[in-house]
């Protein structure tokens, strides 16, 4: 099964790949990093991030939080 599949099982909120989406968030705050993710997750509660912080330790994937991109 996909990443994407999986957490679309295990989250309310929604899985991204859409590329367009990907690029946005592809850099930090201060712009000077610029990594491309697999996928975004916009999780509709903290039940969801909790999830999703599960199933990347269960399945050995590194995540990363945006608040936005706020300082």
């Amino acid at each position: 099964m996909s990443v994407v599949h999986d957490l679309e099982k295990e989250i309310e909120g929604q899985v991204i790949t859409d590329p367009e989406v990907l690029t946005e968030k592809s850099g930090d705050f201060g712009r000077i990093i610029f990594r491309t993710p697999k996928l975004v997750v916009r999780p509709k509660s903290a039940k969801d991030v909790a999830a999703v912080i599960r199933y990347a330790a269960r399945n050995g994937l590194h995540v990363s939080t945006r608040g936005e991109a706020h300082s």
